[in-house]
């Protein structure tokens, strides 16, 4: 698998915007998903603990 080539001086502003810019939505991403997936526990948790209760 080839390694991508660095450039042998200072990044562009556009390639630095542009990476910094899909590190962010990555992580914008991440953050979206564990929310749902604590969201989907919560109601996993209720949904076990009512059928305990009955």
């Amino acid at each position: 698998m080839p390694t991508p080539t660095k450039p042998s001086g200072p990044w562009p502003v556009v390639l630095r915007s542009q990476f910094l810019a899909q590190l962010i939505a990555g992580a914008w991403s991440i953050q979206a998903e564990q929310t749902e997936i604590h969201q989907k526990l919560h109601r996993l948790k209720e949904r076990l603990e009512d059928a305990f209760n009955q």
